[in-house]
């Protein structure tokens, strides 16, 4: 049924980047919990790179170092929430306690007949202990936040064409052909063979694109070593976009402490989904 709290273009401008906060921070919460417009981000973030796709003229040819290399890597504006982290968030939630009852207590007896020997005044109660503090978030739901934060949208591989002889580039094109498609098994397995046969930005490229297929695989620190590769490298922009997805790794690998480092490079180097590292760095730094 239609989403009464958002205007039905939300899904469109939250998953093209143009939601100003706070709508997008309160979109963000609603949409956990509303199967319409958690349908509509899907939605929109499929065509949105599908147009990506088709926006590729058939043909062109790149010339030299002069054009930028960030449309090589035109990365997804936002993360997809899974289900499993949904419903991983909603168990979280905090129970209310249930009501205890107070025992009734005994009628006070008569007094007795004979004199009552005089006894020690009662030592005084001992002082309360302190209450916990209030603001600090439960284990259960700091721990679905991270889930949260470490799921991603795989950035989109772009297939330049090339003319003349094959190169090394055009075998990492090969080796990537199934991304697409998500077949990231046969992807990682022509990556691993490749890999130590090349240098310079090929090398850097298809190191950058092992680290995604293996996360996605959900072999973390095959993934780990992989974009660490493609930072050593130092060629842009892989190794400037392999921080976040560093960022992405450590979340799955629950190392804060190395996640909130590699939002902070990845922040200084402009890497990711535009502000996504910032907002990321900001929700794991809440306590």
């Amino acid at each position: 049924m239609p989403c009464t709290q958002f205007p039905p273009d939300a899904a469109e401008r939250y998953a093209a980047g143009t939601m100003a906060e706070p709508e997008r921070s309160a979109f963000e919460d609603h949409f956990f919990d509303c199967e319409t417009c958690f349908a509509g981000v899907q939605a929109a973030q499929a065509l949105a790179a599908a147009l990506h796709h088709n926006r590729t003229t058939p043909g062109a040819t790149v010339r030299g170092a002069a054009r930028s290399p960030r449309p090589w890597l035109a990365l997804a504006a936002v993360l997809v929430l899974a289900v499993a982290a949904v419903a991983l968030w909603r168990a979280s939630a905090a129970r209310e306690p249930e009501p205890q009852t107070t025992a009734s207590l005994p009628a006070e007896a008569p007094p007795a007949a004979t004199p009552v020997e005089p006894v020690d005044p009662p030592a005084p109660p001992a002082a309360p202990s302190p209450a916990p503090d209030s603001a600090a978030t439960p284990p259960s739901e700091r721990r679905a936040l991270i889930a949260q934060l470490a799921l991603f949208t795989p950035p989109v591989y772009l297939r330049l064409p090339s003319r003349g002889a094959p190169t090394d580039a055009d075998a990492v094109d090969a080796a990537l052909a199934g991304y697409s498609d998500r077949q990231y098994d046969r992807v990682a397995a022509a990556l691993t063979r490749l890999l130590p046969t090349l240098t310079g930005e090929p090398a850097s490229r298809a190191a950058f694109y092992l680290g995604i297929v293996e996360l996605l695989r959900g072999r973390v620190a095959e993934g780990q070593a992989a974009l660490v590769q493609a930072v050593q490298a130092d060629v842009p922009p892989y190794s400037d976009e392999a921080h976040f997805y560093l960022a992405k790794a450590a979340l799955a690998a629950g190392n804060e402490a190395v996640a909130h480092d590699e939002l902070t490079m990845a922040i200084n180097a402009e890497a990711g989904p535009e502000g996504e590292a910032a907002r990321m760095l900001a929700q794991l730094s809440r306590r």
